[in-house]
Formats: C-alpha cells, sequence, structure tokens
C-alpha cells in the first residue's frame, strides 16, 4: 500500500510538473508565434529613455553618447551634423528639451528586425541654446536588430504639428505596417526612393518636374527654389551641378485617411566649382554656416558636397486626380570635400 501512495503521489507531480510545461510553452515569447516582440507600453519607454541620452548628447556635443542610441543613416547624419555645428562655433543645448507629448506607432511583429515609429513633441531652441515656447515635433523609426540588441533610433525628420501624417491606431492600441508591392497605391512605397529622385531631377533639368507628386513645399516649390539659386550661382560665375539619388525604403503604415504614410530618405551630391579659374570659393573662418561647417576655413576651386534627406509621404490609394505629398523631411550635410585654388584667385 505504500509503495501505491507513493507511485500515486509521484504520477500526480508528473502530471502538475507536464502541465506547468505546457503552461509555460504557451506562454513564453519565444515558442508563441502570437506574442508580440515589442509593445506600445514598452515603446515609449524605449523613446523616453532615448530622448535623455539624446538631450544629454546635444548638450555636451558627445557623439560617443549618439552611438548608444543611434544607428545608421540617422547615427552618420547626427555625428556630421554635430561635427559641423562645433566647428562652426555653434551653442550647445543650454538645458534638455521636455518631452510634452509622445505618440507611437508599434505594429503586431512576432520577430526580427523590429521596429516601430514614435511621434515626439517638444519646443523649439533659439540661436544661443536656449528653450523657447514654440512648439516642434519629430517623426522617429526605432529599430531593433534582434532580441537582445538595443533599440536604436535610425531615422527621423521634422514634423508638421499643424497637419501632421498621422499613422492610424486601431482598437487593440497596434497600427498596421503595410507590404511593399502594393499596387493598389499610386506609387508602390519601396519605390518611392526612386520615384522622388527621378522627379527631382527632371525638375532641376526642365524646370517642369516629372512624376505623381502633388504641388508643395518640398516638390514644386522646392525645384524652383533650386534652379534659381543654380542661376543665381551662375551669375557669380559658379557652376553648380546637382543630382539625387534614391537612399533606403524603410517603412509603410497605414494612415488615418486612408493613405500610406511612407518612410524614406534620398542622397544627393552637389559639386560647385569656379571654371575661370579668377575666382575661387572663399571659406571664412568667422562664418563656416557659408559652405558649411564640414568645409574648412580657406579658399578652393571646387566643392564637392554630400547631403542625406529624410522623407515622409503620404502615398494615397490609385485613382484619377490622386498624388503624393510630401509633408515632412529634415536635410543634412554630410559630407564635404574640396580641391584647391588656384594661386591667382580672389
Amino acid at each position: 500500500m505504500a509503495v501505491l501512495r507513493q507511485g500515486r503521489r509521484w504520477t500526480a507531480v508528473a502530471l502538475t510538473l507536464l502541465m506547468l510545461a505546457l503552461a509555460t510553452a504557451c506562454s513564453a515569447p519565444w515558442q508563441g508565434s502570437d506574442v508580440d516582440v515589442i509593445t506600445p507600453v514598452r515603446a515609449d519607454k524605449v523613446v523616453h529613455d532615448y530622448w535623455r541620452v539624446n538631450e544629454q548628447a546635444l548638450m555636451t556635443y558627445n557623439t560617443g553618447l549618439f552611438a548608444k542610441i543611434q544607428s545608421p543613416p540617422l547615427l552618420e547624419s547626427q555625428v556630421a551634423d554635430v561635427t559641423a555645428a562645433k566647428a562652426a562655433g555653434d551653442q550647445v543645448l543650454k538645458s534638455a528639451r521636455p518631452l510634452k507629448k509622445l505618440t507611437t506607432y508599434v505594429p503586431h511583429q512576432q520577430g526580427y528586425p523590429a521596429q516601430f515609429v514614435a511621434l515626439v513633441e517638444t519646443v523649439k531652441v533659439d540661436t544661443a541654446g536656449n528653450l523657447a515656447s514654440d512648439p516642434i515635433g519629430f517623426y522617429y523609426r526605432f529599430w531593433q536588430p534582434s532580441e537582445g540588441a538595443p533599440w536604436k533610433a535610425n531615422f527621423y525628420v521634422l514634423a508638421s504639428l499643424d497637419q501632421p501624417s498621422r499613422i492610424a491606431i486601431g482598437r487593440d492600441g497596434y497600427a498596421t505596417m503595410l507590404a511593399p508591392g502594393n499596387g493598389s497605391l499610386v506609387v508602390d512605397p519601396k519605390q518611392l526612393p526612386s520615384s522622388l529622385s527621378q522627379y527631382l531631377n527632371s525638375g532641376l533639368s526642365s524646370g517642369s518636374p516629372q512624376g505623381p507628386f502633388a504641388p508643395g513645399h518640398l516638390t514644386t516649390d522646392a525645384v524652383n527654389a533650386l534652379r534659381k539659386y543654380r542661376e543665381s550661382m551662375k551669375r557669380l560665375g559658379y557652376s553648380v551641378d546637382l543630382r539625387y539619388q534614391p537612399a533606403q525604403f524603410f517603412d509603410a503604415y497605414q494612415g488615418t485617411d486612408g493613405r500610406a504614410v511612407v518612410l524614406f530618405n534620398l542622397q544627393s551630391q552637389s559639386k560647385i566649382a569656379v571654371p575661370d579659374g579668377l575666382h575661387c570659393i572663399v571659406q571664412p573662418k568667422d562664418n563656416l554656416h557659408r559652405w558649411g561647417g564640414l568645409v574648412a576655413p580657406g579658399s578652393y576651386s571646387q566643392l564637392v558636397e554630400g547631403r542625406l534627406l529624410q522623407f515622409v509621404a503620404t502615398d494615397p490609394v490609385k485613382k484619377a486626380g490622386t498624388a503624393i505629398d510630401v509633408p515632412a523631411y529634415v536635410e543634412t550635410q554630410v559630407s564635404a570635400e574640396t580641391s584647391p585654388a588656384d594661386p591667382a584667385c580672389h
């Protein structure tokens, strides 16, 4: 009887352990295919942690801190921007900007790499580095390449708070990421870098940009301003050769108005030269903003400048009369190469 009772006890224990094992397997993140690797609550903490380090880096111009919270291409542009600011003598941020409002757009994801978008609302900063009262917003993209890796930002643009590109959030608190190759939209989101670069280049060449983009500040107005700049430089004796190249497509999200909200970037190269050899490109040491802080003081015959342009566009469903809007971007000088000037130039 004692042996029988012991056997029953061991059987009961074995059944209990089996049930626990099954319950654990069903709830473990690495087992359940329906378990999200990032939630809106967790994303909120990721952004707050990021913002704290970001503000510290801007208050000290410490590029090493950026490396802890950012990855390329944002990291490269941020380091270049801070390097240029330090060279030009720009003031550091005097105090951390308050994170006044945060909205995260987190899609359901059960694998890696994982990503989400955040709209950060804060205040502007004046030229002395002091906080102003005017509001300003930024869209950031955060990603985690693998389990256990740190979350880092690799994209950001200025956001228009009057007319933000709102990503839709469902009743469950999650956003919807759209798969590339969506033929129902005006342009497949993955093709937007190529489409916008072709549009800008055709506009620079002819004055009439070709492509499915609506008139606006970053489309028709940008083309007109660039052509006027090139003509004014020509009258001063400079030649300007500007070209845009497609770079990276990141993500497309379902927008609140039915449009796809698309994150991507372009690269540009501008070659400025003085063909006659009598004049030169002068970078005064007391005003490095003339040609950008990456250009050292001196006189040059040629300047080749590289820039990173990050965009948010809204891509509507394809039908008669619809076009793509480009409401948000940020542009950063990321490289500058110079050629020596002729000794006789002035």
